[in-house]
């Protein structure tokens, strides 16, 4: 038999199995912070973990060379104008979240329905 090495191509996607799903895990995980009946946490808090998280996927979706659309200054949750003091509902967690998932993959209108709903819980 002969040794061949790896391509780039196949050491890239063999990589990507093993991150990929440890990455997605602890992602997971870090959402089970959202449990009421477990952990107290603020509006600001949920909203600047979701920010951090989005901020880490802008810098590799840039280092990857994937352009994203700029996204309307109205479609951004202002943090200023969150009541820091009250927690968030499961109801509007799941809202902003999926309005925040929405919003990176470019589906600004819906996604602004969505983070307004949650935040106006």
């Amino acid at each position: 038999m002969t040794d061949r090495q790896e391509t780039k191509r196949q050491a890239f996607q063999r990589i990507l199995e093993i991150r990929l799903p440890k990455i997605l895990k602890g992602i997971t995980i870090l959402g089970n912070l959202s449990r009421k009946n477990q952990y107290e946490y603020t509006d600001l808090e949920a909203i600047t973990l979701v920010n951090s998280l989005t901020k880490a996927v802008d810098g590799i979706a840039e280092k990857f060379g994937i352009q994203k659309k700029e996204q309307p200054v109205d479609a951004v949750v202002d943090a200023t104008k969150v009541k820091s003091s009250q927690p968030l509902s499961s109801d509007a967690r799941a809202d902003i979240a999926w309005g925040l998932g929405m919003l990176i993959n470019g589906d600004k209108s819906e996604a602004e329905i969505l983070i307004k709903r949650g935040l106006s819980k």
